[in-house]
């Protein structure tokens, strides 16, 4: 009997069921979860022959192996259903960064929208011997995963796929969609950014900075002004651990939706733009959860760390308990600002503006900046925390 033969066509050909069972047994064998394989023979699909791919299953039922490709276009389903006489086994992967590299320059190949897929494992950084271990180290350019275009980079499972190395995007790159998903990201940091870029996804990645310098996500500008979208960059099911800051936003359109940030040297948050945060813990900081220049939007339940100026919220508070400070938008800032700028009046040297309740403008956007009303009976001591942490 033709190896992958189904039970209906075993009893077809006169094969009995134990026959049959002892033949699918090899072949699960044979075909375990994460081998690699090249697909050959395709009298039909002749494009998938000479693609690899690695197995997620052998269905017995069909007697077929489900295979997943490393790379695929755009449009392509990623995982093929087809018989084992047209597939070989082939050596496992390089589980380094090297072959990462390869198989996301063969993406850019395959143009805009390219899914690469990695098995689950640990993908280190190759050593390299004609270099000394300090210069390794230092050398973080060359250690780095660089992305130039719009893609899907997928692993088994933050739990499963782990990367040893950091990624981070070449300026100017470009295209419809990034897309990370599935996988952690050990001792390094993640920086993703480009004007050239309409969207980006970060979908159940661990990223884990723990005794590590450096901000752990670095979120730069994605798109342009003239593309502004409230969904540009969505951040979901994600978790940062450590870090000198858990995550920095430099850019407008930023959603994080049940997150959890924990463990940064300084703060969870720093966000120099508006951003929106749902259903997400920042807890366990060295200074305090969220530092939010521009305002941030909390919605559903979080549980956010307090600063200075918020001991008297509980730690699980529900986001809508400070309605200013959970919904703000900066238009609304900027509106409450121009309404009192009539009640101003100069001090008397000339040089600073000293409002009604005793702030400049400057220390009253920053107040505002937090969700703090400058009338606020803590707002002094808010400012002078604010001021104290050196930015």
């Amino acid at each position: 009997m033709a190896a992958g033969a189904s039970r209906a066509d075993a009893g077809e050909a006169g094969y009995p069921d134990a026959a049959l069972d002892e033949l699918q047994s090899a072949e699960v064998r044979r075909y375990t979860t994460g081998t690699r394989v090249r697909f050959h023979g395709l009298q039909t699909q002749t494009a998938l022959n000479g693609c690899v791919g690695h197995v997620l299953q052998f269905d017995r039922a069909s007697g077929r192996v489900c295979v997943e490709k490393d790379v695929a276009s755009k449009g392509e389903s990623p995982s093929i259903r087809i018989k084992p006489k047209n597939l070989e086994t082939i050596e496992p992967m390089s589980r380094d960064l090297n072959e990462v590299k390869r198989l996301v320059e063969e993406a850019y190949r395959r143009g805009d929208g390219a899914r690469v897929a990695l098995p689950k494992g640990d993908y280190l950084i190759p050593p390299d011997p004609t270099t000394s271990a300090l210069d390794q180290s230092l050398n973080a350019i060359c250690n780095t995963l660089w992305i130039k275009q719009g893609m899907v980079l997928a692993g088994r499972g933050a739990g499963e796929t782990t990367l040893h190395f950091g990624i981070e995007m070449v300026p100017g790159a470009d295209g419809a969609l990034l897309q990370l998903e599935g996988f952690s990201v050990v001792g390094a940091s993640v920086e993703i950014g480009g004007r050239g870029l309409q969207k980006v996804r970060l979908s159940r990645v661990r990223i884990d900075m723990r005794q590590k310098e450096g901000d752990a996500l670095m979120i730069k500008e994605v798109g342009s002004s003239a593309t502004s979208s409230l969904d540009r960059v969505v951040i979901d099911q994600c978790e940062v651990l450590g870090g000198s800051d858990g995550v920095e936003i430099d850019t407008a359109g930023v959603t994080l939706r049940k997150c959890t940030i924990k463990g940064a040297a300084s703060r969870g948050i720093f966000a120099n733009d508006f951003f929106i945060i749902e259903d997400s813990t920042v807890m366990g900081c060295g200074s305090y959860g969220m530092k939010t220049r521009a305002g941030c939007d909390r919605r559903g339940r979080n549980r956010i760390q307090p600063g200075p100026w918020d001991g008297h919220m509980a730690l699980g508070e529900d986001a809508m308990a400070r309605p200013f400070a959970m919904a703000a938008t900066l238009g609304e800032i900027d509106a409450m600002a121009l309404a009192e700028e009539e009640d101003w009046e100069e001090d008397s040297d000339g040089q600073d503006e000293i409002g009604p309740y005793g702030f400049t403008h400057d220390e009253e956007m920053e107040l505002l900046s937090q969700g703090v009303h400058p009338w606020d009976d803590d707002a002094g001591d808010v400012l002078a925390a604010l001021q104290d942490d050196g930015f």
